[in-house]
């Protein structure tokens, strides 16, 4: 595409108003890769400036908070990416979703009163996660609401008994079950949207206010596996069939942390009641 390079105050301060706003070396960080695989694999396709002022016309513009260097517009590069993920060569999917089972007992208030109590009961001595539930409340729900047996994905066994009782483990291990399902694209320069990679450590900050650290590999794969959240594949691989950059997309605002009973299914998956 478009290299434009601004040399003068007066040039420079048209395209930052034109949204020319973002660093290189921001966005290379934001995304986790390097300045040589946005320039093979972004910049080559989107219009970018390079501000190069000098002498009094860097002074000038310096004053104003500017300074050299190569700029895209974020707007662009969302573009960008949509446009490859239309053209499938970039795609977002994802292999499960959270939801608050608590909304799909409904009815009989008797019964979703004593599910809830039920849930409670044998939830409260563990910390609260995605996707483990008592077996005694698989037991209620499945018996008095539905088709069949609740299916918790992320269950690497059907329950433990242990000294806390008996309980579902969630550790995503289960995760080479379920396909991974194309979705829509979604803005990833949203201030809602939280990046997380695979080869990086993730800080989490639980509900006490310590924080988790997720080992960067599996376990990363895992936690988004069990979050519901999204993977974006950018790039090409050796083989041309998968992105040479995986992205994890999570909430940074997770309406699921309010739900009642937080409870992982496979993505469009839907959950036949009676």
């Amino acid at each position: 595409m478009n290299r434009f390079e601004a040399r003068n105050f007066k040039t420079a301060k048209a395209r930052y108003m034109q949204g020319y706003t973002v660093s290189l070396s921001w966005l290379s960080e934001y995304l986790d890769v390097s300045d040589r695989w946005l320039k093979d694999n972004i910049l080559k396709q989107i219009n970018y400036t390079v501000y190069s002022l000098s002498g009094s016309e860097y002074q000038k513009w310096s004053k104003q908070g500017g300074s050299n260097g190569t700029y895209v517009n974020l707007d662009e590069v969302n573009d960008f990416i949509l446009k490859k993920s239309i053209e499938g060569e970039y795609f977002f999917e994802a292999q499960t979703e959270v939801i608050d089972l608590y909304s799909y007992l409904e009815g009989n208030v008797k019964l979703r009163k004593e599910a809830f109590e039920i849930y409670k009961q044998n939830f409260s001595i563990y910390t609260t996660g995605y996707g483990r539930l008592p077996k005694k409340f698989i037991e209620f729900v499945s018996k008095n609401y539905l088709k069949g047996r609740l299916e918790n994905v992320s269950v690497r066994t059907l329950y433990r008994k242990d000294e806390y009782g008996e309980r579902y483990i969630s550790d995503g291990r289960n995760s080479g079950k379920y396909p991974w399902v194309r979705i829509k694209t979604i803005n990833i320069f949203s201030e809602n949207v939280r990046l997380y990679f695979p080869k990086r450590d993730l800080g989490i900050v639980d509900k006490s206010g310590k924080t988790l650290i997720i080992k960067a590999g599996e376990h990363i794969h895992r936690y988004a596996f069990m979050h519901g959240d999204i993977r974006l594949c950018m790039g090409k691989s050796a083989d041309g069939k998968h992105g040479n950059k995986v992205i994890y997309i999570g909430k940074r605002n997770d309406p699921a942390k309010d739900y009642k009973i937080p409870y992982t299914i496979p993505y469009g998956k839907s959950i036949n009641r009676f």
